[in-house]
């Protein structure tokens, strides 16, 4: 509940960021004191949002400190896993970057443009390429080790789906229009002419 909770609230700052930057490309935002769009989207992160009451404030939040090192099991939440970095790979905290986020707006939206500027191929182009459609047995290891990582690796990301429309179960990305009507948390990937599996739309 918690969780979903924060996922909301970081969908709305999202659209909010977003039209803040939209006003500011359309010159309707004069008291912004940066001067380019860049520099907005990178003062963003530092803007203070813990007094407007959006985010929930969490249950049974542990933050004791010194960790106890002597604890005979780990906490529940991750607090203090790490002895160094107590919040390291704590419930509700975002995932530590390697790289700094590079978006297509600035905010969210998946990269479709390359460094260079020209566009990036499709993730289907890319995947079919990859990833062939080709049958190679291990002598070892059964498909249950890479189901077993699966059910760890979304046990340890768990992040909440949202919602549809308002009278909508779950998010629904399905419709064969779904560049126009679909939820703005979806992101339909266009099918190449010729796909061998999924017919262009």
């Amino acid at each position: 509940r918690q969780a979903a909770m924060i996922s909301n609230a970081s969908f709305l700052l999202e659209h909010t960021s977003a039209n803040m930057i939209r006003s500011f490309l359309q010159g309707k935002l004069q008291d912004v004191e940066s001067g380019n769009v860049r520099e907005l989207v990178t003062m963003l992160p530092s803007i203070d949002i813990s007094t407007i009451g959006l985010m929930p404030e969490l249950e049974c939040d542990e933050v004791a400190l010194p960790c106890d090192h002597t604890r005979k099991y780990r906490t529940i939440t991750g607090w203090c896993n790490n002895l160094q970095n107590p919040h390291f790979g704590k419930s509700f905290q975002p995932f530590i970057r390697l790289l700094p986020a590079v978006y297509e707006d600035g905010l969210g939206k998946p990269r479709a443009t390359s460094v260079t500027g020209k566009p990036l191929p499709s993730p289907r182009m890319v995947s079919r390429n990859i990833h062939t459609d080709t049958s190679n047995l291990h002598t070892r290891y059964a498909l249950m080790v890479m189901q077993f990582a699966q059910i760890t690796d979304h046990d340890l990301t768990f992040t909440p789906v949202n919602k549809g429309f308002i009278n909508e179960g779950i998010l629904n990305c399905l419709s064969c229009d779904s560049m126009v009507t679909v939820h703005p948390q979806c992101f339909p990937i266009p099918v190449p002419e010729g796909d061998p599996f999924f017919p262009s739309v």
